[in-house]
C-alpha cells in the first residue's frame, strides 16, 4: 500500500511571519511504500511532526495521506534528500503558488490546498473540509490556475 505524505516546513521570518514551503517528488506529493516502511519510524527517524487530527479529516476509510511538518530555521538547512527506513527519496521545496501549479493530478493539488488552509488557520476549518475532494472544487481550483497563468 502507497501512502502520500505531504511535508511542509514552517521557516520564520519575523515575530508574525513565515515562510511556508512544501517538499515534491518529481513535481508530486512524496509517496512511500507501507509494506517498505513504518509511519511510526519514518516520522521517528527524520524528527518530524504528524498533524493528526488534519490527517483523520481528508482519510475517510483508509489512512492513505499524511500531513508531516519538519521543523528548520532556515530554508539552507532543508534535505534535498528524505531518508525512509528502505527508501531514500529525492525531494525539492517549493511555496504553495508554484508547488500547486507543479502537481498535476487534481486530487493532490486539493490535498494541498486543504494543507495549506489548515496550516494557514491553525486547525481544522469545516467549511474547508466540506469541499472533501469534491469533483467542482476541483475544477474550480483548476480553472483558477489557468486564468493565473493567463
Amino acid at each position: 500500500m502507497k501512502a502520500k505524505l505531504l511535508l511542509f516546513v514552517k521557516i520564520k521570518l519575523s515575530d508574525s511571519a513565515f515562510k511556508i514551503l512544501f517538499a515534491l517528488q518529481d513535481n508530486k506529493i512524496v509517496e512511500v511504500s507501507l509494506e517498505k516502511n513504518d509511519l511510526k519510524n519514518i516520522i521517528k527517524k527524520n524528527k518530524l511532526i504528524r498533524h493528526e487530527k488534519f490527517d483523520w479529516h481528508v482519510n475517510k476509510n483508509i489512512n492513505t495521506r499524511y500531513l508531516l511538518e519538519l521543523t528548520a530555521k532556515k530554508e539552507d538547512q532543508l534535505p534535498s534528500v528524505l531518508n525512509f527506513l528502505e527508501e531514500k527519496i529525492d525531494v525539492n521545496w517549493f511555496v504553495f503558488p508554484k508547488a500547486v501549479k507543479l502537481l498535476k493530478e487534481g486530487v493532490e493539488k486539493n490535498f494541498l490546498q486543504l494543507a495549506v488552509q489548515y496550516i494557514s488557520n491553525g486547525g481544522i476549518d469545516e467549511s474547508v473540509i466540506a469541499a472533501d475532494y469534491d469533483a467542482e472544487f476541483i475544477k474550480t481550483l483548476q480553472e483558477k490556475l489557468t486564468e493565473d497563468k493567463n
